[in-house]
């Protein structure tokens, strides 16, 4: 096969052979590309129309307009952006007549069939446009249904969120929508305003003149006498000085800075406060007792010099100008100091709540809008777990703040992920871990956290760690022998399947997971695996495995693809790094490994890399099983697993050598790193409809370990 670039481009050419270069080159690049990003916090109404389970928008009109008259129609609108123009798949549910039209383009008509049964999956497809794309949707009632679901086609890889289509509504997430009417005369354009657009639009989003001359705690929580409410906002001071806030209060009112008090009435009327200010950013608390009558206070800010002062949101909100947020009602008064948190649901008079704004039925939500920062999922938890160690090999403490950042992001809001699931039907954040029903979900990621667990201190990690641990023992499908399995899944096609990838997904975490509670009987489960695998999956004329078993029909398809067998061996690495010499299976798992080994070496290329189809070298070499097989033969150099360990030190230095030559170009570009998979008896599936992906971290975080282990098998062979 020819290289993937001229071979004056390979970072081998430009840099040499360096290794510490090569993963300093491909780590920085990655981080580069992928910063440390805070999620985006939105408005989103609690009247309006939520997403399900599967993230897809539900549109219950029947329950939600009892009274629609057949015939008459309701319109909902949203707004989606895209990087660039490409054709996009959504999914459709049709309860009854529906039609989805993108940029005014009618992209969907659903038909009787599909109507009468309510529960069609109908997959279809549109041309999206760089920037903003308009998706609006009708649904016409008549006495069989009304309404339907609409969004994205793959939750697990997609969960999207629109976005609500107004300036009116800038910012918010969800659909707008009318109620049951006649037929427009047009289509609402992105261009218009509310006030410009051919209908009236809800949930309503402005308080009425009634609402508006209330206190702010009373218009969003009613009346609640003798509770607590408290406003939050960020005070920026371009200098220190001193700042004076004033204002009109409707109950008895507390300001602090800091979590310090600095001004206080217990009157209704005025209020002022006089205090000093450093320089930058500080946390402003409103507290407000909540009166008979009313409760709130409207504040202002100015400086010494008389100019107005800066309040910002603490979360940056967007689909609001108000730069307070609010939480309550409280029964009791709440320490200034813990309230200004994000990620953590309170618990309040009226149950568990969340941060709100001063807009009808308004919650403050973050949502994930970046591509693989905060993103829990396993190829980026693959990815993160090759940063750490690079970290340490390159003593770059940097990179190791980096994952942390990371993974803090996605523990230290799982909890309020959960609360945001039930309130709203799926949370904008943490998203697999929230809904798991795979061991996809779950394993790879928290296998990560809890080797950072290891080095770094790290907020929120035990109760996903419990919960992964308690879902691969005893909620993830076995079969009568033990075997982790896919009995159900997001996708109908993995039914009834095993696959190499779950031990992966499954035995490093279990093993991280003994090793922090010291409890064996998940060290023990991890290690049946391999043999349970080997039964079903192992094709001894190569000294491989097959990529997939069908567990009802008791029949593996034979194909061994690369990434697969990758992971078989580099999940055994992992175990016998920490499996004790005495343990029962540690014989037979170490002869298992050697076989392993033995027949990856043999189809080792020429250049030094392996194929997509291991036995089939007109494949493409691929960059992610090479990888793994680099990473677990220098372990077995190193750890003195293999009895040849001359032959598998130059195999390792020559996959490596094949890499920087073929796959990694001077700009730290990742070549030849095969997609996410499915399966099939045919090995031209994965030859030929398998395509790589550039720069895909499904082989990032693995080749950096490549990397890590041949420069540790090098450093220990010198000595």
């Amino acid at each position: 096969m020819e290289n993937y670039f001229d071979a004056a481009r390979s970072i081998r050419f430009a840099d040499g052979a360096g290794i510490r270069r090569v993963l300093q080159t491909v780590s920085n690049k990655y981080i580069g590309e992928n910063p440390a990003h805070p999620f985006v916090f939105r408005l989103s109404s609690a009247k309006g129309f939520r997403r399900n389970g599967k993230y897809r928008y539900v549109f219950p009109l029947r329950e939600t307009f009892p009274d629609a008259k057949s015939e008459q129609l309701v319109y909902a609108w949203a707004k989606l952006y895209s990087s660039r123009k490409y054709r996009e798949s959504f999914m459709v549910i049709p309860y009854g007549p529906m039609d989805v039209f993108v940029n005014g383009e009618k992209i969907y008509h659903s038909n009787f069939a599909q109507e009468k049964t309510g529960s069609d999956r109908v997959l279809v497809s549109a041309e999206l446009v760089s920037g903003w794309n308009s998706i609006v949707i009708r649904f016409l009632k008549t006495p069989l249904g009304f309404g339907g679901e609409f969004g994205t086609s793959f939750f697990k890889g997609k969960p999207w969120h629109f976005l609500a289509p107004t300036p009116e509504r800038d910012g918010q997430e969800g659909f707008i929508f009318t109620h049951p009417a006649d037929e427009l005369k047009e289509l609402p354009r992105l261009d218009q305003s509310e006030a410009e657009s051919p209908a009236e639009w809800y949930p309503v989003c402005r308080w009425n003149a009634e609402q508006t001359a209330m206190g702010q705690f009373r218009r969003i929580y009613g009346l609640n006498p003798g509770c607590f409410g408290y406003g939050w906002a960020k005070l920026l001071m371009p200098i220190s000085g001193t700042c004076t806030v004033s204002g009109s209060c409707k109950s008895p009112t507390a300001l602090y800075l800091n979590g310090k008090k600095v001004g206080e009435t217990n009157q209704t009327g005025p209020f002022k406060a006089n205090f000093s200010a450093c320089s930058g950013e500080s946390d402003l608390i409103l507290e407000s007792l909540c009166g008979k009558a009313d409760w709130g206070c409207a504040l202002t800010v100015r400086m010494e010099n008389g100019q107005a002062g800066e309040l910002e949101s603490p979360c940056a909100a967007k689909g609001t100008d108000d730069p307070w947020i609010y939480a309550g009602p409280f029964a009791e008064k709440q320490d200034a100091k813990q309230i200004p948190v994000l990620g953590l649901p309170f618990h309040t008079v009226s149950g568990d709540d969340s941060w709100r704004a001063d807009r009808p039925d308004m919650y403050v939500r973050p949502f994930l809008e970046t591509p693989n920062f905060a993103n829990w999922n396993y190829p980026v938890g693959v990815t993160l777990y090759g940063l750490l160690k690079t970290a340490d090999f390159l003593h770059r403490d940097d990179l190791a703040e980096y994952v942390k950042q990371h993974v803090e992001q996605c523990t230290g809001f799982y909890s309020y992920a959960l609360w945001d699931k039930q309130k709203f039907g799926a949370p904008g954040i943490d998203a697999q871990i929230a809904a798991v029903d795979s061991l996809d979900d779950c394993g790879s990621f928290a296998s990560t956290m809890l080797e950072l667990c290891r080095t770094m201190p790290t907020k929120g990690y035990r109760k996903i760690a419990d919960n992964v641990a308690d879902y691969i023992t005893h909620k993830q499908a076995r079969l009568p022998d033990g075997s982790l399995y896919r009995y159900i899944s997001s996708l109908p096609e993995m039914k009834n399947t095993m696959w190499l990838d779950d031990l992966y997904m499954s035995v490093p975490f279990l093993v991280r997971y003994y090793q922090l509670t010291g409890d064996r009987a998940y060290l023990d489960d991890a290690a049946r695996q391999f043999l349970l695998y080997r039964e079903k999956m192992y094709i001894p004329k190569w000294k491989v495995m097959s990529h997939v078993y069908y567990t009802d029909r008791k029949i593996a398809n034979g194909i061994p693809w690369g990434r697969g067998n990758g992971w078989v061996l580099f999940s055994l690495s992992e175990l016998l790094q920490v499996l004790p010499e005495n343990h029962e299976l540690r014989g037979q798992l170490l002869s298992f490994f050697r076989e392993l080994c033995e027949g990856y070496a043999a189809m080792q290329d020429e250049q030094g890399m392996w194929h997509q189809v291991l036995n089939d070298p007109e494949s493409y070499a691929e960059s992610s099983c090479t990888s793994m097989f680099i990473c677990a033969f220098a372990r077995g150099v190193r750890f003195g697993w293999l009895p040849d360990a001359g032959k598998y030190a130059e195999a390792s230095l020559r996959g490596w050598n094949g890499l920087t030559r073929r796959s990694i170009d001077a700009d730290g570009n990742i070549y030849g790193i095969c997609r996410g998979s499915g399966h099939s008896f045919t090995p031209r599936y994965y030859k030929y409809d398998l395509g790589w992906i550039l720069n895909d971290t499904h082989g990032i975080g693995i080749l950096l370990l490549a990397g890590v282990e041949t420069g540790k098998m090098l450093d220990s062979r010198r000595k």
